[in-house]
């Protein structure tokens, strides 16, 4: 019965800790959960697919597939669940040493990178991720940038030298 069944949400440390060195994230998957890919110390790579509307969020299932983190039945509860569009959140690329690439796909309505594999909101406001395995050693915010996530370059080993730019 299960066989058929697409994968939409995946859970929080569901690859923590793997030796994974690429991944992609299908179009059928909304979530990406906590600390999904904590630790996995040979992640080189991450392919995030054009339906992908929270990372890190925690959002679970039911057995049947029916969300259990909020239930998409009122409009409150609609409300709340948009409050989470977008949504990033620091401990998923925890201990990623050698990730230097992530990839979203030009058809996300929440998320954007460039071509250095950095990871932003898709209006490029925000400066989400800087991978730990980007090996640049200068890096200058681009202008667009009002804010920078927590914890958006920790543990960047190569990087020596960040421009700021005055309106961040």
């Amino acid at each position: 019965k299960g066989l058929n069944k697409v994968i939409k949400y995946i859970e929080a440390y569901a690859f923590a800790y793997s030796y994974v060195q690429e991944v992609t994230i299908g179009e059928n998957v909304l979530s990406i959960g906590k600390a999904c890919f904590e630790n996995c110390v040979r992640l080189r790579e991450i392919n995030i697919g054009k339906n992908v509307v929270y990372i890190g969020v925690e959002i679970t299932t039911d057995v049947e597939g029916t969300l259990s983190f909020l239930e998409v039945v009122t409009k409150e509860a609609n409300e709340t669940l948009e409050r989470y569009y977008g949504v990033y959140e620091q401990e998923v690329f925890n201990n990623c040493y050698v990730l230097s690439n992530i990839v979203v796909d030009e058809e996300n309505r929440y998320y954007y990178s460039d071509n250095n594999g950095i990871l932003y909101d898709k209006h490029q406001t925000k400066l989400l991720l800087y991978a730990q395995g980007i090996s640049r050693i200068t890096f200058t915010i681009p202008q667009s940038v009002e804010y920078i996530a927590l914890e958006a370059f920790q543990n960047n080993m190569h990087l020596q030298r960040l421009i700021v730019p005055s309106g961040v």
